[in-house]
């Protein structure tokens, strides 16, 4: 009996035991689900392989466990072959939050992807350096890897040349470069995809143009360190050994930025050539198993000279090319002297016209410095597609001057290598002396009903001074009373007043008049800012005054939320943020919906009767962001 009373009593001390077990499982799970995101780390992953010579590999540096402000900084390290060129980054931020037993727990992953590309023209063994990764104090590095590039077999079903313009070339010169691409018509039928690589196309030392007004059959695609550059070509077919070639031509305007003599990379072009192939749905063949061949062209030198100083003229302003011209037009031809005249400068040319410019407007063959002032620096201009535009604006010092003058404009045409010279049409110029009018020169005039003033001083030979009231003579510019009654100043007072009490006395109000103004002035403006008020209270669209409405009452519940325990509150202030939202559905954004998300995780967690109130930081996140959707829909 006493074994039998002891069984029951053991079998409750083994399920307390394992009540405790599980209960110190589940404390230990979440301690462990509460840890932070794992430390900082960073790797490299590369693009699906076989990699080849002159192709660009994928690389792309992941990294993870970093603040997401401020963006880390990534450094590669030296690259002993090739070029490594830096594409982009992608951040990625996630968050999670999880909820076990009433207990939340918030995860948020950050991690960033920098992107790069590499490329060589050596097959073998590459190695790729580490590249590091630095926030702050922080820095993670990769280990470096390394890439087999194979070799591709050069057939002769390919071709690639680049053709440059003979002799030397100077800064500034518009000079037209060509790249032909030739593919046989065997490896036509079979072709799957091709990459074209021209090097001097991403040169810095010159500046490239294409004139999108060119009509061409085809085009050609060209790869870039910054992505795909499509040009309009033209194509034709020739036989060469027995076998006939297509060849794409397409063509781009160089021009140059400095001097010197520049070795350019040769061109090169990589095919894939189907080797299999299937029908689709559509009965079009489409490659299985592709085998790769490539041409390279030869490599070339640019000769880039400075223009000759020798025999610059001083109307030179920098343009290269041929057949320039220039109009020049003025908004006034009939002025005083130091009267404004703003000159419109045309000049037309086949060349470069964004580096053409006017050279000073004083110097020798243009405006005579002791006849006009002209601008201290040449008019900046603007290039539109009849040609380059300048405005500069002078004026006339010398009341001899009848015409600006024409004008010479110089450029350099490389063909001849000699400087030619324009010279635009003159525009003729009437200028009167600058003089001053003084009241005395004012003369009276007689009536409309041709009645001679009093005074008689518009009688034949009447001198333009005469005598006031008390005889004496008046003072320059003085003239005689103007008659009473009249609308006309015939006869009035135009002498300069230098009496102060004149100049100072108020001849409109005076005394209580002073008061009484003011008063109805206020009263007028009252009247005015009443009327303006009910004027815009009237012109309120029902619908904008309905949503006012609902949102000051949404706001107001925002309020009463945040005085709730905390449950409630999560409950009430994610109910009435969203009646905001739904008012205005453009006020949307991250932080909004990051708060409404922290509502109802705590909505969800928290236990009921819980008399704890929403942290100070979520209730000014949740009045600034509440007022600021009030703010949208007004």
């Amino acid at each position: 009996m006493r074994d039998a009373g002891r069984r029951p009593n053991q079998g409750r001390t083994k399920r307390a035991r394992r009540v405790a077990i599980a209960t110190a499982l589940l404390v230990l799970l979440a301690l462990l689900v509460a840890v932070p995101a794992a430390a900082q780390k960073v790797q490299i992953r590369v693009g699906r392989g076989p990699h080849y010579i002159g192709d660009a590999v994928d690389l792309n540096v992941v990294a993870e466990g970093f603040e997401e402000d401020p963006e880390p900084q990534i450094e590669p390290g030296p690259v002993p072959v090739g070029r490594l060129t830096y594409q982009g980054v992608s951040p990625q931020v996630s968050s999670s939050i999880t909820i076990i037993n009433g207990q939340m727990t918030r995860e948020k992953r950050v991690s960033f992807t920098y992107h790069y590309r590499f490329s060589s023209s050596r097959p073998g063994r590459v190695a790729i350096p580490a590249f590091s990764v630095t926030q702050g104090a922080v820095t993670r590095s990769t280990t470096p890897i390394y890439l087999e590039l194979r070799d591709i077999e050069e057939s002769d079903e390919l071709a690639i040349k680049l053709r440059l313009p003979e002799g030397p070339v100077f800064v500034g010169q518009r000079a037209r470069v060509a790249i032909e691409f030739a593919v046989s018509r065997e490896l036509q039928r079979d072709l799957v995809s091709y990459a074209l690589r021209v090097p001097l196309f991403e040169s810095s030392r010159y500046r490239f143009t294409d004139d999108p007004r060119d009509s061409k059959d085809t085009e050609l695609q060209i790869q870039t360190d910054d992505g795909t550059l499509i040009l309009a070509g033209a194509s034709r077919e020739i036989e060469r050994n027995g076998k006939k070639y297509l060849i794409v031509r397409a063509e781009r305007t160089l021009i140059p930025l400095e001097a010197g003599t520049f070795d350019i990379e040769a061109a090169s072009v990589t095919v894939d050539r189907g080797t299999r192939f299937r029908r689709d749905m559509f009965r079009s063949r489409q490659a299985t198993s592709v085998s790769k061949l490539k041409a390279i062209g030869k490599a070339v030198a640019l000769e880039v000279a400075e223009l000759p100083s020798k025999g610059r003229p001083p109307s030179f302003g920098g343009a290269i090319g041929r057949g320039y011209s220039i109009d020049v037009t003025a908004d006034r031809s009939v002025v005083q002297v130091g009267e404004p005249i703003v000159l419109s400068f045309h000049v037309r040319g086949d060349g470069d016209l964004t580096t053409a410019s006017l050279p000073r407007l004083d110097a020798e063959g243009l405006l005579d410095p002791a006849q006009f002032r002209v601008p201290d620096e040449p008019p900046v201009g603007r290039t539109e597609d009849d040609g380059k535009h300048f405005e500069a604006t002078v004026r006339v010092l010398d009341n001899s001057v009848r015409e600006i003058p024409a004008l010479d404009y110089s450029w350099f045409d490389a063909a001849t290598r000699r400087f030619e010279t324009t010279r635009s049409r003159p525009i003729a110029l009437s200028v009167g002396a600058a003089e001053i009018i003084g009241a005395g020169a004012v003369q009276r005039r007689s009536d409309p009903n041709g009645l001679a003033d009093t005074d008689g001083s518009n009688r034949p030979g009447a001198s333009s001074s005469s005598s006031g009231s008390d005889g004496s003579p008046r003072g320059e510019g003085t003239a005689g009373p103007a008659r009473s009654g009249s609308l006309a100043l015939t006869g009035a007072d135009l002498a300069v007043e230098r009496s102060p009490d004149v100049l100072l006395r108020d001849d409109r109000a005076s005394g209580s008049n002073v008061a009484a103004l003011g008063g109805l002035y206020a009263l007028g403006l009252a009247f005015v800012g009443l009327a303006a008020f009910d004027r815009r209270r009237r012109d309120v669209d029902p619908e904008v005054a309905a949503r006012r409405s609902g949102l000051t009452r949404a706001r107001r519940e925002v309020e009463a939320a945040l005085a709730l325990p905390e449950r409630d509150a999560a409950e009430a202030l994610g109910r009435a943020l969203r009646t905001m939202l739904a008012s205005v559905p453009d006020a949307a954004c991250a932080e909004l919906d990051e708060l409404l998300g922290e509502c109802d995780a705590r909505s969800y967690a928290l236990v009921a009767g819980s008399e704890t109130s929403l942290p100070e930081a979520l209730k000014e996140q949740a009045r600034h962001l509440a007022a600021q959707i009030e703010e949208a829909g007004q």
